[in-house]
């Protein structure tokens, strides 16, 4: 095995969304940031799923809002 010295604020493990989100976000903060990857491709799962996200509900993904349905208070709510 190679081994290598790197000095950073911020390591980053995984290039996924959420890995890059972190990269960005502590770069624009005026920290240096090493980002590492195991895949011989950067993305992550991101990468692999097509980027897509999935918010349940969401009106995009063809949510209809229901109405609310009344409940019956719990007992420890009710003073």
């Amino acid at each position: 095995m190679n081994a290598r010295t790197h000095e950073c604020d911020v390591l980053v493990i995984g290039s996924g969304a959420a890995g890059f989100s972190a990269a960005i976000t502590a770069r624009h903060g005026g920290l240096e940031v090493l980002m590492v990857e195991k895949a011989p491709h950067f993305g992550g799962t991101s990468a692999t799923s097509g980027g897509v996200l999935w918010i349940p509900g969401h009106r995009v993904g063809g949510y209809k809002a229901q109405p609310p349905r009344p409940s019956r208070p719990s007992n420890t709510c009710v003073r």
